[in-house]
């Protein structure tokens, strides 16, 4: 058995790369934990766009059966 843990989920994120990593590990039946910073201050991660389908994508990676995490 593996474990995988995605780090840094924020609206503030590579929208791109998380949705690349949500085909993949869709396409293999892999359930990560993947942690949400609540606050997030991290300065390189916001200088991306804020993504608004953000919360939409959260629910639906749940309802997918991932595992949300705080970071």
């Amino acid at each position: 058995m593996y474990l995988v843990r995605l780090d840094d989920a924020a609206p503030n994120w590579d929208a791109e790369k998380w949705d690349r990593m949500y085909a993949l590990l869709s396409q293999y039946n892999v359930k990560p934990i993947f942690a949400i910073i609540p606050h997030n201050e991290d300065k390189k991660l916001l200088e991306y766009p804020v993504d608004n389908n953000f919360i939409s994508k959260i629910k639906t990676w749940i309802d997918d059966g991932w595992t949300p995490a705080l970071h």
